[in-house]
């Protein structure tokens, strides 16, 4: 069972490492000062994250690549 739970620990820290790209990358491109703080420049949200990840995969899979997102509730 410890393989499960290192499975799914994984799969959590992959799953957050996706989403904090993604947040990322709209920081970035959204930042127009660089005193800015990511917060003020884009609070959180998965609602505007999900979307961005989502682009990306279709994009990859589309070229022939094999995506691993996790989802988890």
């Amino acid at each position: 069972m410890a393989c499960k739970n290192d499975f799914e620990r994984y799969l959590e820290c992959k799953g957050d490492e996706i989403d904090n790209a993604a947040y990322a990358l709209a920081v970035a491109l959204l930042r127009t000062h660089p005193d800015q703080t990511d917060e003020e420049v884009l609070p959180w949200d998965m609602a505007i994250i999900a979307p961005i990840i989502e682009s990306a995969q279709e994009e990859l899979e589309r070229s022939g690549k094999q995506t691993c997102w996790p989802y988890l509730l």
